[in-house]
């Protein structure tokens, strides 16, 4: 329980450092870029991981997966960035956090994961949540999409965040039943380092935009919390012997909970009925899904 709750207050953070990314005038791009450098090396620093141990990783039978993962990363978080301009915050939110659906169907259905009527309460109660707690309150106003084909965006990045977990679900239940998935985690952010880094540099010629420094802080302190939130998650999975389909909609939810209690208590949100009511039923799904451990 203990890797789980470090991973919801890590991805917790992760969102309120994205969320005062603008107010600090971090270039979201160049503080991601700088993040996924950082998640390397903070990575490498913490489980000794040699620059000979990464040269032997592309030689491991799980090293395809994770550039997919890699390329996923950098990739689908540009384009949730796009749909939240275009499309709306509250509308983009959701299309990432109902996602969750995947792995859920994805140990149903390939992992024989047991279908108990309380897990599955409590699965249901989790949609259901997240769709309440991410629709827009009285005070949020939605831009309007200017061509019809924009409102594939948030249907792109709901199937892409959903690939995410479920290769992340896949990856280690073939390769890290029993862990040592160290050098995996640091690869993956590598290939999303280095594939953002060449998105930035063709910005950087299409629109001059320069490296800050408030970018490379905010991209250090994104980094960390970035890297402990995919290794705590690993780690539930490897060391309690839960499903996936209990820790993924225990992992969702409670990032919503916690973000949002956040919100309300240190920036002040205001939060409509629907809005409370999503996290009323969050709490519960919380509750049912433990149950059914």
């Amino acid at each position: 329980m203990i890797y789980l709750i470090a991973s919801v207050l890590c991805s917790t953070l992760l969102v309120i450092i994205l969320k005062l990314f603008p107010k600090y005038g971090v270039n979201t791009l160049h503080g991601i870029v700088v993040n996924y450098f950082t998640c390397v090396l903070f990575g490498a620093l913490l489980h000794h991981v040699s620059i000979q141990q990464m040269q032997a990783a592309f030689t491991q039978d799980w090293i395809f997966p994770t550039i997919i993962l890699g390329l996923l990363f950098i990739v689908i978080f540009n384009l949730s960035g796009i749909s939240s301009q275009r499309i709306g915050i509250s509308v983009t939110s959701m299309s990432m956090k109902l996602a969750l659906v995947f792995p859920i169907l994805f140990g149903f259905i390939f992992y024989h994961e047991k279908v108990i009527l309380v897990k599955m309460i409590g699965i249901i109660l989790a949609i259901v949540a997240v769709v309440l707690s991410s629709l827009g309150g009285q005070e949020a106003k939605e831009k309007r999409a200017t061509n019809k084909w924009l409102i594939l965006l948030p249907i792109i990045v709901f199937v892409g965040s959903g690939a995410c977990d479920s290769l992340v679900q896949y990856t280690q239940k073939k390769y890290f039943v029993d862990g040592g998935f160290e050098t995996f985690s640091i690869m993956l952010f590598l290939v999303a380092s280095i594939t953002g880094l060449l998105f930035a540099i063709f910005i950087y010629f299409r629109d001059k935009e320069k490296l800050s420094v408030r970018s490379v802080i905010g991209g250090l302190l994104l980094g960390i919390p970035n890297y402990l939130s995919l290794y705590f998650l690993l780690k539930v999975l490897v060391t309690t012997g839960w499903e996936s389909t209990i820790v993924f909609p225990l992992a969702n939810i409670g990032v919503v909970v916690t973000s949002a209690l956040i919100g309300i208590l240190v920036f002040k949100e205001k939060l409509s009925k629907v809005n409370l009511v999503g996290i009323v039923l969050a709490v519960l799904a919380i509750g049912l899904i433990i149950a059914a451990t």
